[in-house]
């Protein structure tokens, strides 16, 4: 069931033609097994940043999970790093449940911030209207 639920994303990557990308924006990430797919398979092994959203909290701390899990082949490549922030630090809501956006991140310095790295993936709760960071 997997595979042909990863299709879509490989269909998705090559039709955007992201072979050896420097920097993949992947929106409702959800817990990452199509993450760590994308960064494993579509970035440039020299420095290429992934940088994995989703608007659910529970599916960035599932995200975040699955980068530290043993089954994760991605964070056993020497040189490759991930940070998942999992707090709320650039989301609030509205009274009326609407998202608006509390805060901004500089990416550019988060990414500098690793040193050296082969690849690296950066997760954040954001959806696609708020993301946190200019495009």
């Amino acid at each position: 069931v997997e595979v042909s639920t990863l299709q879509g994303t490989v269909t998705a990557a090559v039709m955007a033609n992201a072979a050896n990308s420097d920097r993949i924006l992947e929106v409702a990430c959800g817990p990452g097994r199509h993450s760590t797919f994308l960064a494993s398979n579509f970035l440039t092994n020299k420095g290429g940043v992934l940088v994995s959203c989703d608007f659910s909290e529970q599916m960035v701390k599932k995200l975040k999970e699955t980068y530290a899990g043993e089954m994760c082949d991605f964070s056993k490549v020497e040189g490759n790093k991930v940070h998942v922030d999992t707090s709320d630090t650039y989301m609030q809501f509205t009274d009326q449940g609407e998202p608006t956006l509390k805060n901004t991140c500089d990416l550019d310095k988060i990414i500098a911030e690793q040193g050296d790295f082969r690849k690296f993936v950066f997760g954040c709760r954001a959806n696609n209207e708020l993301l946190p960071f200019p495009s």
